[in-house]
């Protein structure tokens, strides 16, 4: 069954293109990975690209030095969370499943301001469950209180970072509000849930929880390049 239907703009050869791809999987089910992460589940996964109107097969770049590309799987993830926080600046959506549109609504259901767009109080980045914690007209902080938090643009949720640099970022912006240079965004709060929490009140439960470890690996989750497209 046709999963999800989006086109994709990222960087290639020192230029932005715009390519359309269709990611299709059979069985889709809800599960939890080992930090309770919820994610979906398909068996039987592929991706074509459209190119001049014709389908063909697609394979995901390497993810790592061993050559090893992305899975189907891990694709569906990454775009997945990319919806659920509302991305507008790298991913645009043609169609949406029922199943896929559960998972992202999960997190819609709790939109915390609007500026330019919807923006989500809760997402999932780097396997970490996150709630909005700081805001402006040119940034979000994102914060779980137990390690750095994470920075993204305002105007279309694409990625700042995810290291160091976020908590650098974090101290200039909010020197940036007190000379005027940025706006305090104002937001809605919402339920200080944990993941446990999170997943039992938007999901069909009980979700199976996977027992083997790094069954996926997002591609949000490189420290090398920390928001690398898996195309």
């Amino acid at each position: 069954m046709l999963i999800i239907d989006f086109w994709m703009q990222y960087e290639e050869e020192r230029e932005y293109i715009k390519k359309r791809f269709m990611l299709y999987g059979d069985v889709p089910e809800f599960r939890l990975d080992l930090d309770s992460i919820p994610y979906l589940h398909i068996q039987n996964g592929r991706i074509t690209e459209i190119r001049d109107g014709n389908a063909r097969p697609f394979t995901p770049r390497p993810k790592n030095r061993t050559g090893e590309p992305f899975s189907v799987e891990e694709v569906l993830q990454d775009v997945l969370l990319r919806l659920a926080r509302n991305e507008t600046g790298v991913m645009e959506p043609v169609f949406v499943s029922e199943v896929a549109k559960t998972y992202v609504d999960a997190f819609h259901k709790a939109i915390a301001a609007h500026k330019g767009r919807d923006i989500p109080y809760y997402i999932i980045f780097d396997r970490r469950f996150l709630k909005l914690a700081f805001a402006t007209d040119r940034f979000l902080f994102y914060d779980d209180s137990l390690e750095m938090p994470v920075m993204f643009r305002t105007e279309d949720g694409t990625l700042v970072s995810n290291n160091e640099f976020a908590e650098i970022g974090y101290l200039e912006t909010v020197d940036a509000v007190e000379e005027g240079t940025e706006v305090m965004l104002e937001f809605k709060t919402f339920p200080d849930w944990d993941v446990h929490e999170f997943v039992a009140d938007r999901f069909p439960t009980p979700l199976k929880k996977d027992e083997i470890p790094e069954r996926y690996n997002s591609a949000d989750n490189m420290e090398e390049e920390p928001d690398t497209l898996p195309f």
